[in-house]
């Protein structure tokens, strides 16, 4: 199981007990003038469950991103037997488009190019090493890239290729996953 699966999971856990404790233990109201009260419609009901999933959730969600360690993967595509690993950063690394944007066009604008037209050929272009290392080094030229992290090449390809054609997307994130290693 992934680790969003995991999340999701738990997500999915903490929405079903919060609804169902809240649909369960409905607040009641005293009625004006009378000395009982009464229990709400089924719209203010749902309100109510509707409130406590979300608070549960979002109380989940908070304790995961702050408990949970960085997950690393090994790179099964090594043939030799080396204990090299691609290391996925938390989510809050994962960079903006813009930011993302103004920097390969900056480091390698043929590269930029070839994105933008959806990479149309299998030739890719010889500057996309350039930008590749730059991810990988860690240093930032500009700020707002924060997301400029040693390991964090895999957000930053997800993002890139996320208007490239679904077929070659796979190929053409190994190949300049493999830009990394060489």
């Amino acid at each position: 199981m992934t680790r969003k699966e995991q999340i999701a999971k738990k997500a999915a856990q903490a929405a079903a007990l919060a609804t169902y404790k809240a649909i369960l233990n409905p607040p009641v109201w005293k009625v004006a003038g009378t000395s009982f009260k009464t229990s709400p419609t089924w719209e203010d009901i749902a309100k109510a469950a509707a409130a406590a999933c979300y608070s549960s959730v979002l109380k989940m969600a908070e304790d995961v991103v702050i408990k949970e360690p960085l997950v690393v993967k090994k790179d099964t595509a090594k043939a030799d037997d080396t204990n090299s690993a691609v290391t996925q950063m938390p989510a809050d690394v994962k960079p903006d488009m813009l930011s993302l944007s103004r920097a390969l066009n900056r480091e390698s604008p043929a590269f930029a190019a070839y994105i933008r037209a959806g990479a149309q050929t299998n030739q890719v272009p010889t500057d996309a090493k350039n930008f590749i290392d730059y991810v990988n080094s860690g240093v930032p030229k500009e700020a707002g890239e924060t997301w400029v992290k040693p390991g964090n090449l895999i957000n930053v390809l997800d993002l890139l290729l996320s208007n490239v054609d679904a077929e070659k997307k796979v190929g053409l994130k190994q190949y300049l996953l493999s830009l990394s290693k060489s």
